[in-house]
Parts: structure tokens; sequence; C-alpha cells
């Protein structure tokens, strides 16, 4: 496991009365040679209510029932299959 003494911490924080999460980062991307990226989660009552918003739009809805009648096996599920699919709508053009 990788660590930091608290003198070191201390070192890289000062004096600092307030230690920001920024602050936070720096010393673990500087002392660790790691990036770090950080983002907020989704409460349960925000997701909630972007699914009741997503599934409610008729558009989306329209999408999904046309989806479930499109034949199995067009998906495209690799670069073989996007190079083979703009061929073909190359050609029927």
């Amino acid at each position: 496991m990788e660590f930091i003494t608290k003198e070191q911490l201390d070192f890289n924080l000062g004096d600092k009365s307030k230690i920001e999460l920024v602050d936070l980062i720096q010393v673990i991307e500087e002392q660790f040679g790691y990036k770090v990226s950080i983002s907020r989660k989704f409460t349960e009552e925000q997701i909630k209510k972007m699914t009741n918003v997503i599934f409610s739009d008729k558009d989306v809805l329209r999408q999904l029932k046309e989806s479930e009648l499109e034949p199995e096996g067009n998906d495209i599920e690799s670069s073989e299959d996007y190079s083979r699919f703009m061929k073909e709508v190359g050609s029927e053009g």
C-alpha cells in the first residue's frame, strides 16, 4: 500500500487551517503519481427524477419500441461491424 507520513502531508499542505479538496488532490497527484479526477454522485432522489423524465419522454419511448422491432444481429459490436455497415450504407446512396 502506498502511503505518506503525517510529516510529509503537513509539509505539502503547509500551515493551512482548512484543507480544500483541490489541496488533497494535488498531494495525491504529486506524491503518488496518479491523475485524479472527481465528480459528484447523484442522490437517489436525483436518479429517480431523471429516470422519470427520461422514460416519460415520447421520443425515448418511441425509440425503445422501434429498437424492439429491429431484427437480432443488426447490432454494431466491433470496428469490423461498423466498417461493414458503412460500406452497406455507402453502396445504397
